[in-house]
Parts: structure tokens; C-alpha cells; sequence
């Protein structure tokens, strides 16, 4: 497990798994998902509330992390999100 933590820090091990995440809640439009980046805005990508939730769920799920309601709300961008699962990682160290 301390493997699949350290990977998952990276900039690219993210940004797969939030391209996998997105594929998860969108399937109509997982084509899209090559255009993800950490720089892309949910806007940019069509999420609404609910792929919204698919994704964090989704993230949460694979990380075994939990997000509180507040920290999402807040998510602008895959950065941010990024951001918040670095920050949940960090914590279990």
C-alpha cells in the first residue's frame, strides 16, 4: 500500500487516475477523458454536481480517503483536487 500512496503523489499517477475517475462518471463522453489535465477547470469538462460526486467518490474509493462535503464545494479545477488528495495522503503518514 505505501507503494500505491508514494506513486499516487505524482503529477502523472493523478492525473491518470482522475482520467479514469472522469471515464467512471461520464462513460458517454470517456473519449474526453484524454483531454484532462491538472490545469483543466470542471467547467472546461462538462462536470456537472453529480460527475462531480462520481469523481471524488470514485477517487476516495481507490485512495481509501474521505473528503468532507466543505472540500469539495470548493474544487475548481483537477488542481484543486489534486491538491485536496495530496493533503488527505500527507495526513496518513
Amino acid at each position: 500500500m505505501e507503494q500505491v500512496i508514494d506513486k499516487a503523489l505524482s503529477d502523472e499517477a493523478i492525473v491518470a487516475l482522475l482520467k479514469r475517475a472522469y471515464q467512471f462518471a461520464k462513460p458517454e463522453q470517456a473519449d474526453a477523458a484524454g483531454r484532462l489535465t491538472l490545469d483543466s477547470t470542471v467547467e472546461s469538462l462538462g462536470i456537472d454536481s453529480l460527475a462531480a460526486l462520481e469523481m471524488s467518490g470514485f477517487v476516495e474509493e481507490e485512495l481509501d480517503l474521505h473528503f468532507q462535503d466543505d472540500e469539495l464545494v470548493a474544487i475548481r479545477s483537477m488542481r484543486d483536487l489534486a491538491t485536496l488528495m495530496r493533503k488527505h495522503l500527507d495526513r496518513r503518514h
